[in-house]
């Protein structure tokens, strides 16, 4: 069919017909003769993933009296998809919900993006813009390898990875007094932080007034 994408074996099929009998029909891809039929059916077949890019089929038929007819149409090879992780970069520190983002090109029709975390399966998007919403949140401090794997509706896959590094912020939050003192009023201060808390110290107008080590229940 002109303009199909094409790979693997493919068969090319012609009819040809002619008053006074057709004598041969002719296979040429990229200009390159391939062979001829003298009698029908006129098949060929072929290993389309010798080609690359688009390229021209022409079939040609001669008849006894050498009189000629020229048919060319164009096909294309399904070529490898391409996948590149374009945010965040290599090497960038995330953390909370980490968006990564991917760009896939292909000859066909991508059907999937997957991602994976060291390996392990996390998401995946089946339309673009490929992307992946990461709850760094469940991972501890460290670095990991974040993959992108696309997949084609020739069954084709490419990957791409980087690697990125989870550092999760310390977080703070003052919940007691919310408003005016008592005279004698407790302060209470609510930390998390996945590495463990080491010391809270309270201060009141730049002067430190207590500090509480680790191994100090909460709150």
């Amino acid at each position: 069919t002109p303009g199909a994408i094409v790979k693997g074996m493919v068969t090319v099929s012609a009819e040809a017909s002619d008053d006074n009998g057709v004598q041969t029909v002719q296979l040429a891809i990229r200009g390159v003769y391939q062979g001829e039929l003298a009698a029908p059916p006129y098949e060929w077949t072929f290993d389309a993933d010798t080609y690359s890019g688009e390229f021209e089929v022409e079939v040609t038929a001669i008849d006894v009296a050498n009189n000629q007819t020229k048919v060319e149409f164009g096909v294309q090879v399904n070529g490898m998809p391409q996948v590149q992780i374009t945010d965040p970069g290599d090497g960038e520190t995330v953390s909370e919900v980490a968006t990564i983002r991917a760009e896939i090109t292909d000859d066909g029709e991508v059907e999937a993006v997957i991602y994976y975390v060291d390996g392990v399966e996390v998401g995946a998007d089946k339309v673009a813009p490929y992307r992946l919403n990461w709850d760094t949140c469940d991972y501890p401090n460290g670095t990991y390898l974040v993959e992108a794997l696309a997949i084609d509706d020739a069954g084709q896959e490419a990957t791409d990875s980087i690697y990125l590094t989870v550092d999760q912020q310390l977080s703070l939050e003052i919940d007691e007094p919310s408003g005016l003192a008592e005279p004698m009023q407790d302060l209470v201060a609510l930390v998390t932080d996945d590495q463990g808390i080491v010391s809270v110290t309270f201060t009141v107008d730049g002067t430190d007034i207590a500090t509480l080590n680790a191994g100090t229940a909460a709150p």
